[in-house]
């Protein structure tokens, strides 16, 4: 199996990267595993999904896996091809040093070793060369590969043509010269190559319409799976404050992980002063988005401000472990019940933060209101029961509301059972006291009977 050298010019190097020190091993950017041996042939066989060789790539975008498909079909073809021309001219040849082989059977002229070979010619395009080794499976993009009939047949003046003719829609069309630099640029040639004459390229209403949705959902499934892999390994946020052209001020935010950077979002601060309070609300708005959990490290300009932000973002949910404590949601009732929800869950950790150093040295815990609160955290023997208690009420009427809420599917059939359910769940969790829940009953009984209930609850 003939592998091509690390840095030759082969397509599929586009889709795989060489390992430093180990020779022919190659690693796929798609799913990152490592192939052992074989150079870009075995690394074409991964990315093709062909099984036998090495364990089929399972992330591949579809388009670069018929790329290699073709590509190794070619090899195979021309394997198969060199095999019987071999076999056809036989041993009666071998002893020739100055046989001519026509373009049609473009071959080595015997099985032995082609470097012994130095005399003999080989006649392509009505040229010579000397019998120097070719490689017999690289791709037709790379110099000095072994060409396809077709490609071989190309002259110098053929191949300048489509050059010419490439060049003249590239300016008619005022492309930027940069965009040859693209990663899709000689893929999208070697995919339109493969196909042959008579391919018709996407029209423009193909390009505004139906192949536009697919390339954006291509890119849309990609970002995920680049997203999805900041659970396993984390991203580190970068923001980056900068001028555009008019003078206006924009913070640029982005996402860096070993599978590459995700553009986020850009913000327009003109009009915002740049102050810690307003970074420091852009920051934890992007910390939300991602997730802390997924985060490793948050990166940004050195500038005061932006440094003051990250201190001020950094002890903002220190002894909560990243969570928010107040939760708003779009009813008022159910901020409330589940900001006293988290207020409970943290307990053990707010009444650490009031004990810290940090607090007591810190300018809100001098102040009045901070030293009320803090009296209140730490000595009120009736406040942390009280929320247990009204957390435990509640619970039940706020599953009923998400219900009544929701816009998955319509819960007006469901809403009188669940009304039912609430109401024995509280009694259940007063331990059926009817001094305890019967106060609670009455009320919801009242609302219900006089503005909810209808004939419809129960349909």
């Amino acid at each position: 199996m003939y592998s091509a050298p690390a840095r030759s010019d082969d397509p599929a190097w586009a889709h795989g990267q060489v390992v430093p020190g180990v020779k022919n091993a190659s690693i796929c950017i798609y799913c990152n595993k490592r192939i052992n041996g074989g150079g870009v042939t075995r690394l074409k066989y991964h990315l093709a999904g062909i099984k036998g060789e090495v364990e089929p790539c399972k992330k591949v975008p579809p388009e670069v896996k018929w790329q290699m498909k073709q590509l190794v079909d070619d090899m195979t073809m021309e394997k198969e091809r060199r095999k019987r021309i071999r076999t056809d001219i036989g041993n009666s040849q071998s002893a020739s040093n100055d046989e001519e082989i026509e373009e049609g059977d473009a071959a080595n002229p015997r099985s032995g070793d082609i470097r012994s070979q130095t005399s003999t010619r080989m006649t392509v395009q009505g040229t010579s060369t000397s019998g120097r080794r070719i490689p017999l499976f690289a791709s037709r993009t790379t110099p000095g590969s072994q060409p396809s009939i077709r490609s071989a047949m190309a002259t110098k003046e053929m191949e300048h043509k489509a050059r010419k003719v490439v060049a003249t829609w590239w300016y008619d069309a005022n492309i930027p010269f940069n965009s040859a630099n693209s990663y899709y640029y000689q893929p999208m040639l070697d995919v339109v190559t493969s196909i042959g004459p008579g391919f018709k390229g996407p029209s423009y209403h193909d390009l505004r319409g139906p192949l536009l949705k697919d390339v954006v959902h291509d890119v849309h499934e990609y970002i995920l799976s680049i997203k999805a892999d900041w659970r396993l390994y984390g991203c580190s946020i970068m923001a980056d404050g900068w001028s555009n052209r008019r003078n206006a001020p924009i913070v640029n935010f982005l996402a860096y992980s070993p599978r590459g950077t995700v553009f986020l979002k850009s913000v327009d601060t003109s009009g915002l002063r740049k102050d810690k309070e307003t970074l420091l609300e852009m920051f934890d708005e992007v910390v939300k988005e991602v997730g802390q959990e997924n985060i490793v490290q948050f990166v940004s300009d050195n500038e005061a401000s932006f440094k003051a932000a990250g201190k001020a973002l950094q002890q903002r949910k220190e002894f909560t472990n990243g969570h928010d404590l107040c939760r708003p949601r779009i009813t008022r009732f159910a901020t409330h019940f589940l900001s006293l929800q988290c207020l409970l869950k943290f307990k053990k950790e707010l009444r650490q933060m009031f004990t810290c150093t940090k607090w007591v040295e810190s300018s809100h815990g001098k102040s009045r209101v901070g030293k009320e609160i803090a009296a209140i955290i730490l000595q009120d023997k009736d406040f942390w029961p009280r929320c247990a208690h009204i957390v435990n009420v509640s619970e039940p009427l706020v599953r009923v509301l998400r219900l009544a809420d929701s816009e998955e599917k319509p819960s007006m059939g469901y809403l009188y059972e669940a009304m039912d359910k609430a109401k024995e769940a509280i009694k259940t969790r007063l331990k059926n006291r009817m001094s305890q829940y019967g106060p609670y009953i009455r009320v919801i009984d009242a609302r219900w009977d006089k503005q909810l209930h209808s004939p419809l609850h129960a349909a």
